[in-house]
């Protein structure tokens, strides 16, 4: 998500919100991501493609160690 905001003489602010969907390729761990393409539509642009490349189509969800897990309780 990005957002910019303007302010005018008399202080009103007018904010400008857009949402982005990226498309990745990912390793197995979902560690490793490239980025292919940013786009302004929703999830079924980036289904179409995986269809298209004969890709699974998987949302974003690395595993957390439990090491990383207790480093972030600290």
């Amino acid at each position: 998500m990005e957002s910019s905001t303007v302010y005018s003489r008399s202080q009103i602010a007018t904010t400008d919100i857009n949402t982005y969907y990226d498309i990745n390729l990912m390793n197995k761990s979902h560690r490793k991501k490239v980025i292919l393409s940013r786009l302004k539509g929703v999830e079924e642009a980036a289904k179409e493609l995986c269809l298209e490349l004969d890709l699974e189509y998987t949302k974003y969800n690395p595993v957390i160690s439990a090491k990383t897990r207790a480093r972030r309780r600290r």
